[in-house]
């Protein structure tokens, strides 16, 4: 397939925004390559230097409604995925599931520029397609790429109505025990006895991790879309990290979302020895550039791997030095 063939905008218009000097007896001049470019957002646009920042907001727009008005629709997220791919579908407003918008092609041209919405490809090609299945690959020398790593696409700064803590679950239950007094008992619980006491309550939750009890609860495939994990987790309380974060007025959550890679999340955490510290979770995809944690046994291999990673997610120099395990010899 050659490049030309992979535009997603009928001949008629290249050509038009390529002719010159209709009517001339001289020789037309070569056609000049229309300037194609992959954005993130508007602001990605204008930095480029092509377009003003308000013709990149309109034509941003135009894109985002074609994506709304003729993106594929499904009749189920698993429907989607088998036809988009793993984590590439969105919920639509009409309860309906649709590929998920990821970047937007411009081909610029002054006033006449044009754009529409871009998706993953389907056989994992690095760039996007249309909804055309026409390609824009990282390799055509005549596009101009924008997206990469260190390239935000957004920043969110809130709080959250009513607010909230994570406390060491040994200090959570400690207290309801006290609070529920006798009526708390601890057990080793099998199948047997989980029969007889259900036999003696109207109603009776179990939360239960592997082993046999788990075996009692089959997985449901209607309500399951995947049937394997779909992230690597690791794990770790850190403390002599300052509690705060740079630019922000208060103690925040921290959540960095990776499209490519996975998660990582720095939590306000207050443990039962250490008090106010930090709780890090990461959740990788398989194969990602953050799945990095499979021979981790302790916790502080989980903080090399953190440090390892931190282009991924930059948080100052001075928090990822003076970080320390609350146990380094415990599983992370």
């Amino acid at each position: 397939m050659t490049r030309q063939s992979r535009t997603i905008f009928p001949a008629a218009v290249l050509a038009a925004l390529m002719l010159a000097g209709c009517g001339s007896s001289a020789p037309p001049a070569p056609p000049v390559p229309p300037d194609k470019s992959v954005f993130i957002s508007a602001k990605d646009c204008a930095e480029s230097g092509k377009l003003k920042l308000e013709r990149c907001g309109e034509l941003i727009d135009a894109a985002i409604e074609d994506h709304i008005r003729s993106a594929a629709t499904y009749t189920s997220q698993k429907a989607c995925e088998a036809v988009e791919g793993p984590e590439r579908c969105e919920r639509t407003d009409k309860k309906a599931f649709r590929p998920r918008l990821l970047a937007f092609v411009v081909v610029i041209a002054g006033e006449q520029s044009i754009s529409a919405p871009l998706y993953a490809t389907i056989g994992g090609e690095p760039g996007f397609r249309t909804r055309d299945k026409q390609m824009f690959l990282t390799t055509d020398e005549n596009l101009t790429f924008s997206p990469k790593v260190g390239n935000r696409l957004l920043t969110l700064a809130a709080r959250v109505e009513g607010g909230g803590q994570a406390i060491d679950l040994r200090l959570q239950s400690h207290r309801w025990m006290t609070d529920l007094g006798d009526r708390v008992v601890v057990e080793k619980i099998d199948v047997a006895r989980l029969d007889d006491i259900a036999a003696k309550h109207e109603l009776v939750l179990v939360a239960t991790g592997r082993g046999p009890l788990a075996e009692l609860f089959a997985r449901n495939a209607e309500r399951s879309v995947y049937a394997a994990p779909q992230r690597k987790l690791a794990m770790a309380i850190v403390t002599g990290c300052p509690l705060e974060l740079p630019g922000i007025p208060f103690l925040p959550a921290k959540f960095n979302l990776f499209a490519d890679a996975g998660e990582a999340f720095w939590i306000p955490y207050h443990h039962r020895d250490h008090g106010p510290s930090w709780c890090l979770l990461f959740e990788a995809k398989a194969g990602g550039r953050m799945d990095r944690f499979d021979e981790v046994v302790r916790n502080e291999a989980v903080l090399v791997g953190h440090q390892t990673g931190a282009p991924l997610a930059p948080v100052r120099a001075r928090m990822r030095s003076e970080a320390a395990m609350d146990n380094p010899q415990e599983s992370g």
